[in-house]
């Protein structure tokens, strides 16, 4: 009963007519002024963290591995757990047809037999990511990863030793050295020696 009676001694609010006029445009007003608000608590942190910094006389920009590295990292499988979420979800679609691209480009590469080393030339560079390696960094891996390669591809075998009768030790190298100094003397005068066989002869 109290709580009853002063609500009914309360008195009504009046408004005049110029205020009832503008109070719908104080309540568009107030309604975009929280939009904006809540736009800006959204929106200005992805912001701040995409605008690049002048850090070390360099301007921050997101690193990528150099492509020359990425088919040798590929063999290497780790597990992993990823967490998907509904914004992912909005652009399953559009991700798993940029993935058909990168697989056809992967496969017709493959199909031309491009060198290994060549082969992330044919991808355009981006622009808004700086690769991790410099390219004599990049350059001077290749070779020495060439030249790996090419030393496990032949086979090394050891140089055989042979005894003569005095109980000397040749090595197959020094037989080798022996007979190219036996092909590079002079041959022996054929002319010569036939004359003597027909002086001996006619004697």
């Amino acid at each position: 009963m109290i709580d009853i009676d002063s609500n009914n001694n309360k008195q009504p609010l009046l408004y005049t007519e110029i205020q009832v006029l503008e109070l719908p445009q104080h309540l568009k007003n107030e309604e975009q002024a929280v939009a904006q608000r809540a736009r800006e608590e959204r929106y200005l942190p992805h912001y701040k963290r995409e605008v690049s910094k002048y850090y070390n006389e360099e301007w921050t920009m997101a690193e990528n591995i150099n492509k020359s590295f990425l088919l040798n990292l590929k063999a290497v499988t780790t597990d992993t757990t990823q967490v998907v979420n509904c914004k992912r979800l909005a652009i399953h679609s559009w991700a798993q047809v940029r993935q058909l691209d990168e697989d056809t480009k992967s496969y017709a590469t493959k199909t031309l037999e491009i060198p290994q080393s060549i082969r992330h030339l044919e991808t355009r560079e981006s622009t808004s990511k700086r690769e991790d390696f410099i390219p004599d960094f990049v350059e001077t891996t290749i070779k020495q990863l060439f030249n790996w390669e090419a030393c496990e591809q032949q086979p090394v075998t050891a140089p055989q030793e042979e005894e003569e009768e005095d109980g000397t030790v040749i090595m197959e190298e020094d037989i080798a050295s022996q007979v190219d100094d036996d092909v590079g003397s002079s041959p022996p005068d054929n002319n010569r020696n036939n004359e003597k066989f027909q002086d001996g002869l006619v004697s």
